[in-house]
């Protein structure tokens, strides 16, 4: 579920955006909801952290069969601010800080879905934008 507040009604200022954790949610539920707000970008939730170095290694995606509460082994009620203006690196640490759950983003190109560790400074909005004109081509 997404929860969005407005500052101001006529020009629609855009305060917070969170995805609303529960740990009776599963994996897939999550996912769905970002997606419903970043239609070219797609959250994973993984085993271990993933490296970003020449050195890195291929982290094992996490079946989105499994509910929050099997993979913490406690209840969640948590908020992940996933605002236009946040960056992929950010949201990315919010999962760790608040959840300790490893997530990563990645962005549609074309008919493939591509790591954003290149460019994890960039907004989720530029993110979305660019999966979308990448994905016209």
């Amino acid at each position: 579920m997404i929860f969005q507040t407005f500052l101001n009604k006529e020009v629609k200022t855009l305060i917070t955006m969170n995805l609303l954790i529960d740990s009776e949610l599963t994996i897939s539920i999550i996912q769905k909801n970002f997606n419903e707000v970043y239609p070219f970008l797609k959250l994973e939730f993984l085993d271990t952290l993933h490296i970003r170095s020449k050195f890195s290694f291929k982290s094992i995606k996490l079946s989105p069969d499994n509910k929050l509460k099997i993979l913490t082994g406690y209840d969640i009620k948590e908020q992940i601010n996933i605002n236009y203006e946040r960056t992929i690196l950010e949201v990315e640490r919010d999962f760790f800080e608040k959840l300790v759950i490893f997530v990563r983003i990645y962005r549609r190109t074309g008919k493939v879905w591509v790591e954003t560790s290149l460019t994890d400074n960039w907004t989720l909005k530029q993110q979305n934008e660019e999966g979308k004109q990448l994905s016209m081509l």
